[in-house]
């Protein structure tokens, strides 16, 4: 598997990453068995790069990576977002990614589920123009 520099953060993540959104919602209705056999299958064959978000099955798709990687942390480089909000139920969302809603996301993420090593987190948000400010205090997390 090749690899890639990610970004000026001196880690290499595989060239390939799996995008697990679809382990939750969104493409019909959600096997874990299934998604833990696929997150182990990319794991084996060298995709080290995982994305995932904290509004994907409204948590549900960070707690079943989290499963997978009780063991496993230091082998993955972990990509996440937050500020997406959403009602459960529902597909209607907003943006909110102000300092009341990224700190418990950050703390969510960073969860004991996650089995440790957070110096491999990839914390991610897209800011908007009117946060680009507040965002620049905030990178240094």
């Amino acid at each position: 598997m090749q690899h890639r520099s990610l970004g000026r953060t001196g880690q290499s993540v595989s060239a390939l990453g799996l995008g697990c959104m679809g382990m939750s919602e969104f493409y019909g209705a959600r096997d874990d068995v299934e998604s833990l056999a696929t997150l182990e299958a990319a794991l084996a064959a060298g995709i080290d790069f995982f994305d995932t978000a904290d509004t994907y099955g409204h948590g549900h798709n960070e707690e079943l990576v989290g499963r997978f990687l009780k063991g496993k942390r230091d082998k993955v480089v972990l990509a996440t977002k937050f500020g997406i909000v959403r009602k459960p139920g529902t597909y209607e969302r907003r943006v909110d990614n102000s300092p009341i809603s990224a700190r418990p996301a950050r703390r969510r993420s960073n969860d004991s589920a996650w089995s440790g090593s957070t110096s491999t987190t990839c914390t991610a948000a897209i800011p908007t123009r009117r946060s680009r400010s507040r965002w620049a205090r905030w990178r240094s997390w």
